[in-house]
């Protein structure tokens, strides 16, 4: 049990990490309206944002409300990641 807790929480920090990294180019993009560069630093914008994020993701079971943003307004190749 102390195994699969472990790796989980591994799998999650970077996952976080991840999506943490690959969204600083949003904050400099024209392209993508301030609020939604709001919501993404809210929800993204730091490590331990990130990981609460991740941390909803995995046990809440709204990811969609978490991934859709990401897919719709900033690019279609996060669908692979939420896949």
């Amino acid at each position: 049990l102390f195994w699969s807790v472990a790796l989980l929480a591994i799998v999650m920090l970077m996952a976080a990490l991840f999506l943490c990294h690959s969204l600083i180019t949003v904050y400099h993009d024209e392209q993508i309206i301030p609020e939604s560069k709001h919501w993404i630093f809210r929800h993204y914008g730091t490590s331990s944002r990130a990981m609460y994020t991740v941390f909803e993701l995995t046990f809440s079971g709204g990811w969609p409300n978490y991934a859709r943003k990401l897919v719709e307004e900033v690019n279609a190749l996060y669908a692979v990641f939420f896949v």
